[in-house]
């Protein structure tokens, strides 16, 4: 018999041929039961699927299959087993109106979000299962209050909506405009960052603004140390998994709905590790050199990657689906020299930015190409380097960008035209975050390239100043022992991530 990693490779060859069937024999024969359950899911057999999730003890994707099969009545056992194990709140709610407690379950996932102010994920459940089981006033009321929670979700929200109209056509919502979510959603006077867990690794981790990436749940995140290792983590840094890849990860992002990830290679590959730590090239994503950034639109459903050609610089957009690519959908080129090209989504996922550089030891122009549903423009950024690091405000009006040239720009997300003088401060800009839920943007980089990054630092923390005329103000500067590679708030706004050229550190964010 086949050693159980041999099964399991051969296993993720079939899975990614699209033959889930055999993908889930062999899954099976290895005792990966999950893994099974997944793919005969996706085959479209959801008993045998049911029966995986049984074996593998995951009570709700077991209960899924059984609503799915021609034995719905099966689904109550599972969600009864389920609520007797400690779940999150999403998770409960869901078991909840699976057993027909929708009353209790919509008590629930409302009381959670008025104590926490931000429990969208558990409103989220209650709005999609409220949809499917015929009561669109219960699912509108859920995905408003999930959308005003916390706004970072609005695209997530638009795009469940829009998939369930088009079956339920009593699933009558009107869609906020953009930027009618209301972010900034807090006030606020200052931020405190509390050190939850750091750890030094040694080695330069990645740089740039997905060199880190947050699962959507925004309970475990990624990181990559150049050449050889992929680092994942909980948010206590409790459960560190380390995976010697040997793949000279260059970005990374999690895969939609799953504790996979992708990561983008200096090579052109683009490879995905899953849990286990097993990883396997997705060929048909190939791109001819280093892969600089790999992003996911809020949406799940589509896929962008930015990359270097030597000279210039692609980005292609794929679209997504849970068996992975699906159709390219556009791709734009330059032929000028080019490093560390970067791109962005919009949070509804209707607009994409996209840097493709160039660098350069003197002044370098760079140009902005905005991307509305599939038509391309390109401006003038006005930066006078490259630009290592971009993203959109939640709302989807203002768009951020760091630069090498030590200045920190805010535009117009439709026209690209600049809504304040720059920011300038002494680093060279490697990256740029925005809070999900307060005018707070993060940034830092170094002092020189080469040697400068193995010098002190510093972490910037600016205030978005709203009022007549809009600009930017510091309120705080944090030292770091070397250069600042990258920053990422998690979706709900209450941790930072940063890693710097030798160690990840993970902040608690306190709002005051």
């Amino acid at each position: 018999m086949a050693p159980p990693s041999f099964l399991r490779a051969a296993a993720r060859c079939w899975e990614s041929a699209g033959h889930f069937d055999r993908a889930a024999e062999r899954f099976a024969r290895a005792d990966a039961w999950a893994d099974a359950g997944r793919c005969w899911a996706l085959a479209g057999r959801p008993v045998e699927s049911a029966n995986a999730y049984a074996r593998a003890g995951e009570p709700i994707d077991e209960a899924r299959q059984w609503l799915a099969s021609p034995w719905p009545e099966r689904a109550l056992r599972p969600y009864r087993q389920a609520l007797e194990k400690r779940l999150p709140t999403s998770t409960e709610v869901e078991a909840l109106l699976g057993l027909g407690e929708i009353g209790l379950a919509s008590s629930r996932a409302f009381d959670v979000a008025s104590e926490s102010g931000q429990s969208s994920e558990a409103l989220r459940a209650l709005a999609r299962l409220a949809s499917a089981r015929g009561r669109p006033d219960l699912a509108a009321r859920a995905w408003d209050q999930a959308i005003g929670s916390n706004p970072a979700v609005a695209g997530e929200v638009f795009g469940v909506w829009e998939r369930a109209a088009r079956w339920n056509r009593s699933l009558v919502w009107k869609r906020p405009p953009t930027g009618a979510a209301g972010w900034p959603s807090r006030e606020f006077r200052d931020v405190r960052l509390e050190l939850v867990w750091e750890e030094g690794f040694g080695r330069q981790m990645g740089y740039g603004n997905r060199a880190l990436s947050w699962s959507e749940d925004g309970r475990r995140f990624a990181a990559f140390r150049y050449e050889d290792t992929l680092i994942q983590c909980d948010l206590t840094g409790r459960e560190v998994r380390r995976y010697l890849v040997q793949i000279n990860a260059r970005s990374v992002a999690f895969i939609p709905r799953s504790d996979s990830v992708l990561v983008g290679c200096s090579d052109g590959r683009l490879v995905r590790v899953d849990p286990s730590g097993e990883n396997y090239e997705v060929c048909e994503l190939r791109t001819p050199r280093a892969v600089w950034s790999v992003e996911f639109s809020p949406t799940g459903d589509r896929l962008s990657i930015s990359g270097v050609t030597r000279p210039g610089a692609i980005v292609q957009v794929w679209s997504w689906t849970p068996q992975g690519p699906g159709q390219l959908l556009w791709e734009e080129k330059t032929f000028e020299g080019t490093t560390n090209p970067c791109c962005a989504w919009s949070s509804d996922g209707r607009a994409l930015a996209w840097y493709p550089g160039p660098w350069s030891d003197d002044r370098a122009n760079n140009d902005l190409w905005l991307f509305h549903e599939e038509h391309a423009r390109c401006l003038s950024s006005g930066h006078e380097n490259g630009i290592s690091g971009t993203a959109f405000s939640p709302d989807g009006l203002q768009l951020v960008t760091a630069s090498d040239d030590r200045t920190l720009s805010l535009r117009d997300a439709l026209t690209g035209d600049a809504i304040t003088p720059f920011w300038t401060c002494a680093q060279r800009l490697n990256t740029v975050t925005l809070h999900p839920q307060v005018a707070a943007i993060a940034t830092g980089g170094t002092e020189e390239f080469h040697e400068g990054y193995e010098r002190p630092s510093k972490l910037y923390l600016l205030r978005l100043c709203r009022n007549e005329p809009v600009h930017v103000e510091v309120l705080q500067e944090r030292a770091t022992a070397t250069a600042v590679n990258s920053v990422a708030f998690s979706p709900d706004g209450q941790y930072l991530l940063m890693s710097t050229s030798d160690r990840l550190s993970l902040f608690r964010v306190h709002l005051l």
